[in-house]
Protein backbone atom coordinates (compact mmCIF):
# COMPACT_ATOMS: atom_id res chain seq x y z
CA UNK A 1 0.00 0.00 0.00
CA UNK A 2 0.91 3.13 -0.86
CA UNK A 3 0.94 6.05 2.05
CA UNK A 4 2.74 9.44 3.15
CA UNK A 5 2.88 11.19 6.00
CA UNK A 6 4.05 14.45 5.46
CA UNK A 7 5.46 17.43 8.02
CA UNK A 8 6.37 20.23 6.34
CA UNK A 9 5.54 23.93 8.28
CA UNK A 10 5.67 26.20 5.73
CA UNK A 11 4.59 30.21 5.99
CA UNK A 12 2.49 31.78 3.43
CA UNK A 13 1.64 35.42 3.02
CA UNK A 14 -0.45 36.39 0.68
CA UNK A 15 -2.95 38.99 -0.06
CA UNK A 16 -3.09 42.86 -1.50
CA UNK A 17 -0.39 44.88 -0.02
CA UNK A 18 1.43 42.03 2.26
CA UNK A 19 4.27 42.35 0.83
CA UNK A 20 5.09 45.31 2.88
CA UNK A 21 4.99 42.80 5.89
CA UNK A 22 8.33 41.07 4.86
CA UNK A 23 10.28 44.48 6.10
CA UNK A 24 9.14 43.57 9.73
CA UNK A 25 8.88 39.58 9.71
CA UNK A 26 11.25 37.46 11.97
CA UNK A 27 12.67 35.48 9.83
CA UNK A 28 13.95 32.05 10.05
CA UNK A 29 17.89 33.52 9.33
CA UNK A 30 19.72 35.94 8.39
CA UNK A 31 20.35 35.00 4.98
CA UNK A 32 18.31 34.50 2.02
CA UNK A 33 18.76 32.30 -1.12
CA UNK A 34 15.71 34.23 -3.24
CA UNK A 35 14.34 31.63 -5.94
CA UNK A 36 13.13 33.60 -9.09
CA UNK A 37 12.32 32.30 -12.90
CA UNK A 38 15.00 33.28 -15.51
CA UNK A 39 12.05 34.81 -17.63
CA UNK A 40 13.09 38.04 -15.32
CA UNK A 41 9.24 38.72 -14.76
CA UNK A 42 9.76 39.26 -10.97
CA UNK A 43 12.45 42.09 -12.06
CA UNK A 44 9.99 43.56 -14.61
CA UNK A 45 7.16 43.62 -12.29
CA UNK A 46 9.68 45.81 -9.79
CA UNK A 47 9.15 42.51 -7.33
CA UNK A 48 12.25 41.86 -6.75
CA UNK A 49 13.68 45.60 -6.04
CA UNK A 50 10.94 45.75 -3.48
CA UNK A 51 11.75 42.56 -2.18
CA UNK A 52 15.23 43.77 -1.95
CA UNK A 53 14.38 46.64 -0.19
CA UNK A 54 12.27 44.94 2.34
CA UNK A 55 15.01 42.33 3.20
CA UNK A 56 17.49 45.06 3.62
CA UNK A 57 14.68 47.14 5.70
CA UNK A 58 14.66 44.13 7.62
CA UNK A 59 18.49 43.75 8.44
CA UNK A 60 18.55 40.57 6.17
CA UNK A 61 21.46 39.91 3.51
CA UNK A 62 20.03 37.85 0.42
CA UNK A 63 21.31 36.24 -3.00
CA UNK A 64 19.57 35.85 -5.88
CA UNK A 65 19.32 32.26 -8.01
CA UNK A 66 17.11 33.85 -11.26
CA UNK A 67 17.86 30.29 -12.99
CA UNK A 68 14.22 28.68 -12.46
CA UNK A 69 12.43 27.57 -14.97
CA UNK A 70 9.18 25.93 -15.83
CA UNK A 71 9.08 22.23 -14.81
CA UNK A 72 12.11 22.76 -12.17
CA UNK A 73 14.39 20.03 -12.38
CA UNK A 74 16.74 18.15 -9.91
CA UNK A 75 19.63 19.59 -11.35
CA UNK A 76 17.89 22.94 -10.47
CA UNK A 77 17.21 22.48 -7.25
CA UNK A 78 20.82 20.99 -6.43
CA UNK A 79 22.47 24.39 -8.39
CA UNK A 80 20.22 26.49 -6.23
CA UNK A 81 21.38 24.96 -3.61
CA UNK A 82 25.25 25.02 -3.86
CA UNK A 83 24.78 28.71 -4.44
CA UNK A 84 22.86 28.96 -0.95
CA UNK A 85 25.64 26.48 0.68
CA UNK A 86 28.69 28.32 -0.74
CA UNK A 87 27.05 32.36 0.12
CA UNK A 88 26.15 30.98 3.54
CA UNK A 89 22.41 31.31 3.23
CA UNK A 90 20.35 29.73 5.88
CA UNK A 91 17.10 30.28 4.65
CA UNK A 92 14.95 30.03 1.13
CA UNK A 93 12.53 32.39 -0.19
CA UNK A 94 10.40 31.52 -3.36
CA UNK A 95 9.30 34.47 -5.44
CA UNK A 96 6.64 34.49 -8.23
CA UNK A 97 4.50 31.18 -8.51
CA UNK A 98 4.66 27.56 -8.69
CA UNK A 99 8.22 26.74 -10.67
CA UNK A 100 10.16 29.29 -7.68
CA UNK A 101 8.07 27.71 -4.92
CA UNK A 102 8.98 24.08 -5.42
CA UNK A 103 12.91 25.26 -6.29
CA UNK A 104 12.82 26.58 -2.71
CA UNK A 105 11.47 24.10 -1.07
CA UNK A 106 13.50 21.69 -2.28
CA UNK A 107 16.48 23.55 -1.64
CA UNK A 108 15.31 24.00 2.03
CA UNK A 109 15.00 20.39 2.58
CA UNK A 110 18.80 19.79 0.92
CA UNK A 111 20.05 22.58 3.17
CA UNK A 112 18.24 20.91 6.25
CA UNK A 113 18.99 17.51 4.96
CA UNK A 114 21.85 15.11 3.97
CA UNK A 115 22.27 13.32 1.08
CA UNK A 116 20.51 13.64 -2.05
CA UNK A 117 17.36 15.27 -3.20
CA UNK A 118 16.09 12.40 -4.66
CA UNK A 119 16.58 10.27 -1.49
CA UNK A 120 13.65 11.78 -0.06
CA UNK A 121 11.27 11.69 -2.95
CA UNK A 122 8.28 9.16 -2.61
CA UNK A 123 7.24 8.55 -5.83
CA UNK A 124 9.04 6.72 -8.83
CA UNK A 125 12.72 6.05 -8.60
CA UNK A 126 13.06 8.13 -5.52
CA UNK A 127 14.46 6.73 -1.75
CA UNK A 128 11.38 6.80 0.58
CA UNK A 129 14.32 8.24 2.85
CA UNK A 130 12.57 9.27 6.10
CA UNK A 131 13.37 12.98 7.18
CA UNK A 132 15.05 12.84 10.62
CA UNK A 133 15.52 16.82 10.91
CA UNK A 134 13.00 19.05 10.69
CA UNK A 135 12.88 22.08 7.86
CA UNK A 136 10.11 24.20 9.46
CA UNK A 137 10.48 27.94 9.24
CA UNK A 138 13.08 27.60 6.46
CA UNK A 139 10.29 28.17 3.68
CA UNK A 140 8.70 32.24 2.86
CA UNK A 141 6.85 32.64 -0.66
CA UNK A 142 5.62 35.94 -2.38
CA UNK A 143 2.85 33.96 -4.60
CA UNK A 144 1.00 35.52 -7.59
CA UNK A 145 -1.54 33.19 -7.18
CA UNK A 146 -3.51 31.68 -4.34
CA UNK A 147 -2.71 27.98 -4.47
CA UNK A 148 0.35 26.28 -2.13
CA UNK A 149 0.95 22.71 -2.66
CA UNK A 150 2.80 20.77 0.12
CA UNK A 151 4.35 18.97 -1.60
CA UNK A 152 6.78 20.15 -4.67
CA UNK A 153 6.91 18.69 -8.36
CA UNK A 154 10.25 18.23 -9.39
CA UNK A 155 12.05 16.38 -12.25
CA UNK A 156 15.08 14.06 -12.78
CA UNK A 157 15.56 13.98 -16.34
CA UNK A 158 18.46 11.97 -16.25
CA UNK A 159 16.21 8.80 -14.44
CA UNK A 160 13.19 9.95 -16.53
CA UNK A 161 11.35 10.92 -13.87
Amino acid sequence: MFTIDTYLPTRIIFGCGRLEELKSLELPGKKALICITADRLMHTLGILERVERLLQENGTDYVIYDKVQPNPTKACVEEATALAVQCDCDFTLGLGGGSSIDTAKGCALMLALEGDLWDYAYTGTGGRKEAKKSVSSSNYYYNLRNRHRMRSILCDYESGH
